[in-house]
Order: C-alpha cells, then sequence, then structure tokens
C-alpha cells in the first residue's frame, strides 16, 4: 500500500502542476511549459503540506487524498479554458542546427542520467547538518503529524519549506533514502531554470543546451544534490525559476495584446516561488525584492496598477515562506530568530554573526597564504565555469554602463541576473555562517554550496555573451559542451554513442513531428511520468538497508536506538564544547 501511495500521490501532483500552469499561464514556449511543471510541483506540495501540518493531519493518506483533490479541481478548471492554451512556437531551425541541438540534448540526458543513477543507487553525502537538523526536522514531524518544533536546538527555529518538501517524499514508508529525491528533483530544476534564463537572453537553443551541460557538470551542484534534503540547491533553483519567468519576453509574458503587461498568473508563480525560495532561506528576500521592483519597471506597469501587481506579488511570497517566520513570532516574539535583529531579541548577536560570516574570517583571520588558499577554494569549480562566469558578471556589469543599454529588453534581462547574482553574493559573503560555524573552535570553512545561486545566474550570462559572435554561435556551443564533457571525465564510447544517436534524432525531428499525432505525445509522458515514479520508488527501497548501514557506521550511537524502550527519551551529555 505505501508504494502505490508514493507513486499515486507523486503523479498526481505532477498531473495538478501540469493543470495549474495551462491554467494560469496559457501561452508559453515549450520550455517555459517544462519549467512552469516542474516548479510548480514544491508549490501544490508544500502549500498543502503546511496547512495539513497546521491541523496535526501530515500523513500520507491525508496528503495524497489532499493532492489528488488538488488534481481533480484544476483539471476541471483547466479543461473549461482549454481554448485558450496557446504554445508560442521558436524560430525555425536549420537542418545543421537541428542535428546539433539533437547531439546536445543527448549528451545532457547522458549525464543527467549517469548522474541520476549515482543518486538513485549509490551516492550518499550526508554530512554533520544533515544529521544535526535537516534530518530531524521531517523525522519529527511524521512522527508527530505536525510542524512542531525540531530538532532540539536553535536550527529548529529556521525555515522548513527544503525539509519539508524532502518529507513529502518519506510519507508513505518513513524510509530516510527517499529524501534523495529532493536532490534529484532540484537538481533538475535548476537546470530547466538555466535553460530558460539562456533562452530569455536571447541565446539559441543548442546554446542554453550547452549552459545546461555545464550546470551538470559543476560538482558543487552535484554534492549539494547528494545532501539530505539539498536546501542549499533547492533555494537557487526555486529564486532561479522565478526570475526566468519573471523575465520572460514580453510575447510570452502576456495574455493581453498589450506586450507591457504581464498576467496575474505569472505574478503568481514569480510571488510564490520566491516565497518558497525564501522559506528555505531568508538571504533570499533581498533578491525576490529586487525580482518583483524590476518587473515592474521592465514591464512599464502603470501607476494605478502597481498596488495591484505588488498585492499580487506579496501575497503569493507570503504564502510561499512566511509560514516558519510566522510562527517564531508566535513562540519568540522573533520572526528572524535566533538573529538579534533590528528591534527583535535573540541570542545570536550582531558581534556573534558577524564572526561567522566569510568576510571577518578573510579580512581578520588569513594572511596572504591563507586568502590565496581560500581563493584556490573558492575556484573549485570546472575551469569553463570558475572563470567563464566571472567572466559573464564583468562583461554584463560593463555592458549595463554602456549608453542606452536598458533600452534593450534583453540587456534589461541581463540587468536582472547581473544585479540579483551580485547581490546574492554580497549577501552570502556578509551573511552570518558562510566563513564559519558559531563555535569556539571553528576556523575558516568555505562551502561552495552557498554560492551556487551566484553561478546558476551566471552560467546564461556567459553563454549569452560567447553567442554575441554570431558566425562563431554553433562552434562556440559544441566547444563549450565539448569543454564540459571532458572535463566531467565521462567515457568515450558513450559520449560517442550519444552524440550519433542526437545527430540522428534531431535530423529525423520534422518528419518525427509530423507523423506523431498530438495525443501521443500525452500519452508517452504519463507512461514516462509512471514509469519513473514506479522506478523511484524500488530504487528507495532497495537504497534504504545500504543507507541505513552508513548511518550505523557513521553514527554510533544510533545502534544503541535498538535497545531502547519504547517511549524513552533520549538525552546527549558531552563535553563536546559545540554552539
Amino acid at each position: 500500500m505505501d508504494h502505490l501511495l508514493f507513486i499515486g500521490s507523486n503523479v498526481f501532483a505532477f498531473l495538478a502542476s501540469w493543470f495549474m500552469a495551462r491554467l494560469l499561464v496559457p501561452r508559453a514556449t515549450a520550455g517555459e511549459r517544462a519549467l512552469l511543471v516542474a516548479a510548480g510541483l514544491p508549490v501544490v506540495v508544500l502549500l498543502p503540506l503546511k496547512a495539513l501540518g497546521a491541523v496535526g493531519a501530515l500523513n500520507a493518506n491525508a496528503a495524497t487524498a489532499t493532492v489528488v483533490l488538488l488534481a481533480v479541481g484544476l483539471g476541471g478548471l483547466a479543461w473549461r479554458r482549454r481554448d485558450q492554451v496557446e504554445r508560442i512556437q521558436s524560430e525555425p531551425l536549420r537542418p545543421h542546427e537541428l542535428a546539433v541541438v539533437g547531439a546536445l540534448a543527448a549528451l545532457c540526458v547522458l549525464l543527467a542520467t549517469d548522474l541520476g543513477v549515482g543518486h538513485l543507487v549509490h551516492t550518499f553525502r550526508y554530512h554533520w547538518d544533515d544529521y544535526s537538523y535537516h534530518g530531524p526536522m521531517p523525522a519529527h514531524w511524521i512522527q508527530r503529524g505536525d510542524l512542531g518544533l525540531s530538532p532540539y536546538n536553535y536550527h529548529a527555529y529556521y525555515p522548513g519549506n527544503g525539509e519539508l518538501f524532502a518529507a513529502w517524499f518519506l510519507l508513505p514508508s518513513s524510509y530516510l533514502s527517499y529524501a534523495a529525491l529532493a536532490g534529484v528533483f532540484w537538481f533538475v530544476l535548476a537546470a530547466l531554470a538555466a535553460f530558460q534564463l539562456a533562452r530569455n537572453l536571447g541565446s539559441s537553443v543548442y546554446g542554453a543546451l550547452a549552459a545546461v551541460l555545464v550546470l551538470l557538470v559543476s560538482k558543487p551542484f552535484d554534492g549539494q544534490a547528494g545532501s539530505f534534503a539539498a536546501v542549499d540547491l533547492g533555494a537557487a533553483a526555486l529564486a532561479a525559476s522565478a526570475i526566468a519567468l519573471a523575465c520572460a519576453p514580453a510575447r510570452a509574458a502576456t495574455d493581453a495584446t498589450d506586450a507591457t503587461t504581464i498576467s496575474r498568473g505569472r505574478l503568481l508563480y514569480v510571488g510564490v516561488l520566491m516565497g518558497l525560495a525564501i522559506g528555505c532561506k531568508v538571504t533570499y528576500a533581498p533578491i525576490a525584492v529586487v525580482t518583483f521592483l524590476w518587473l515592474l519597471w521592465d514591464r512599464r506597469v502603470a501607476l494605478a496598477r502597481i498596488p495591484s501587481a505588488l498585492l499580487t506579488l506579496g501575497l503569493a511570497c507570503v504564502a510561499g515562506g512566511f509560514v516558519w517566520y510566522l510562527r517564531n513570532w508566535i513562540i519568540t516574539g522573533n520572526p528572524l530568530f535566533p538573529a538579534d535583529i533590528l528591534f527583535f531579541e535573540g541570542p545570536l548577536d550582531a558581534a556573534a554573526r558577524e564572526r561567522t560570516t566569510l568576510l571577518f574570517q578573510w579580512n581578520e583571520k588569513l594572511d596572504d597564504a591563507g586568502r590565496d588558499r581560500a581563493l584556490k577554494q573558492l575556484l573549485k569549480w570546472p575551469p569553463v565555469v570558475a572563470y567563464g562566469v566571472v567572466a559573464g558578471y564583468g562583461l554584463s556589469l560593463l555592458a549595463a554602463l554602456w549608453p542606452g543599454a536598458w533600452k534593450d529588453p534583453v540587456g534589461r534581462r541581463r540587468l536582472l541576473l547581473c544585479i540579483g547574482g551580485l547581490l546574492m553574493l554580497a549577501v552570502i559573503v556578509a551573511g552570518p555562517f558562510s566563513g564559519t560555524a558559531n563555535a569556539k573552535f571553528a576556523k575558516l570553512q568555505i562551502r561552495l554550496r552557498f554560492f551556487l545561486p551566484v553561478v546558476l545566474l551566471g552560467i546564461p550570462m556567459l553563454i549569452h555573451w560567447l553567442e554575441q559572435a554570431r558566425p562563431l554561435r554553433v562552434g562556440l556551443s559544441v566547444a563549450v559542451a565539448a569543454a564540459a564533457v571532458i572535463g566531467a571525465g565521462a567515457p568515450v564510447g558513450l559520449v560517442a554513442m550519444a552524440t550519433a544517436v542526437g545527430l540522428a534524432r534531431g535530423l529525423a525531428a520534422p518528419q518525427v513531428r509530423e507523423r506523431v499525432p498530438a495525443w501521443a505525445g500525452g500519452a508517452l509522458a504519463f507512461a514516462l511520468l509512471v514509469g519513473c515514479a514506479t522506478a523511484a520508488d524500488r530504487a528507495m527501497v532497495a537504497k534504504q538497508p545500504r543507507r541505513e548501514a552508513l548511518q550505523r557506521k557513521e553514527v554510533k550511537a544510533w545502534n544503541v536506538l535498538d535497545h531502547v524502550p519504547t517511549g524513552a527519551r533520549v538525552t546527549w551529555f558531552s563535553s563536546f564544547d559545540l554552539y
């Protein structure tokens, strides 16, 4: 029964997201539609789970029933408005471009499959934070049936959207191995966001696929996907998705004839996705404000409509993430607890926070040799990423200063990505815990997972600037893809086979599209969805014993729990001076 609940709940969640995308944003390109459906999954999952947790009904049966009802309701509304749905066609590609697109798409599938199998079957990358609070949060919630505070330290007051999304996959069986699916999903969402951001900047389809390849070979993204709830990757993917939907070309962003307006449905998506990112990490609040204001400026929204647009964005944002801060406010009187900030009191004052920042550690704790070592660690990305992203930001910043640059729609979108990424960089460097933990023994710790949003917004800018050399667009996209694949160390034989299959598929695409009826695509997508859900369920069941064995090896205290009487209270006594 547990397996049927898992498969059924996830199939209906995807259906609900599909219907919601068609209902709220009926006019979209194929790439945008894929992003809307993927980004909508956390929306249709997290909002009901929060409501169920608030009333003490957080269990598999209630969650599945809620999602089924949501899918049926949204499906009925989408059916009534099916005539409004329109797929915006992209410019047709020439035969050699179709061949390149097919080859790059095949390489993306090859690398994504390799990464996915690794996470679903083999990968374990749990660290201290996973064992101390990322994992205990959903474990306590599932046992209690509500969203009570857990674990019993200050981490319990952190926003929990990332952990709650992992709990969605755990609910039917309570096997912790299912949490791996959260990291895989966030990785896929990040790839879709990178693709759409590149397209929004005017990159070709093959250029956008090259951006996805660069993302897939970036080890810090893969490493974060292997953690328990992949909170940093999830927040970055959600924010990037919101920005991609906000800066879509006007022809795809409006349901009206006036190209300077934006539909309320798209505003809802942008607001709720940014809210979900803030519900993962509060550090995404500044980029949310910048995105909302940029959206109103870019669309030249009339003064009379600004309050309505801001209200839509604000309410959607609140629905996405602010339940955690409201909970803290009610319990402690401080929505940002444990931070002592503004007129809110808390144990983590400004001096304590400053000592943990990367900026403080860099300036006060390191000598020149230490800074050189730290810089090498910060640049520990594939070379095409480490130096290419820096170049992308630098060129975008210079272009923003060029006279008349803001009159160009692509220039304004590039400006949003540049400002947003640099703002996130400033928040990360000066933010608490970016340089070390708040422990007396703590030293500088470079955590590349904090910089995922900066790189995720920078990769599309890199591809954008490479494609400015119009006669060399195809060659440069292929060169970037080749550098990414070679840097990843992918087997040459598999790469050659995938490239050959992709070339053939690209060349045959027009003939296949003409002969396959429209309904067949939908049937194939549904069959693929059910097949993936079933395969994921089987993989997680097989992975659970290995995960548990590793956990018992890494955390010796876990073995003691087998001998503890039912209902006993477990307390940790130690001389370990941690916090």
